[in-house]
């Protein structure tokens, strides 16, 4: 199963991938957030992690236009605020899980194998 990881920082890229890999996940990743739309829009991924580490990427927004779009894969947001209100308002745009910033790699692998299933 293919993960679109939607992260700009390095570092934290190779931690998820590394963590997904543990999990017989591969992962791919969009460093804008033009590259994850179309990614997310043209279906090229079986789940998605969203973070909102990249400038000018309205996470919210797009998980509002995927979901309207009918687009149904799993999505995970990584918040690195740790806002409660970003977090509600994410779950009921259509996300499927939100993890604060930093994250636990086992905790990270757990929520990435249960949002699969």
């Amino acid at each position: 199963m293919l993960f679109l990881l939607a992260v700009q920082d390095d570092d934290r890229f190779c931690m998820m991938r590394n963590n997904l890999k543990r999990c017989s996940f591969t992962a791919e990743r969009a460093e804008t957030p033009e590259a994850a739309l179309t990614a997310l829009e043209e279906g090229k991924c079986d789940g998605a992690v969203l973070c909102n580490d990249i400038p000018a990427f309205d996470v919210l927004s797009l998980i509002r236009k995927i979901r309207q779009e009918g687009v149904r894969m799993p999505l995970m947001v990584l918040d690195r605020i740790g806002d409660i209100t970003f977090a509600i308002d994410c779950l009921e745009a259509g996300a499927d899980d939100v993890m604060t910033l930093p994250i636990n790699p086992a905790e990270f692998q757990a929520r990435s194998k249960a949002m699969m299933r």
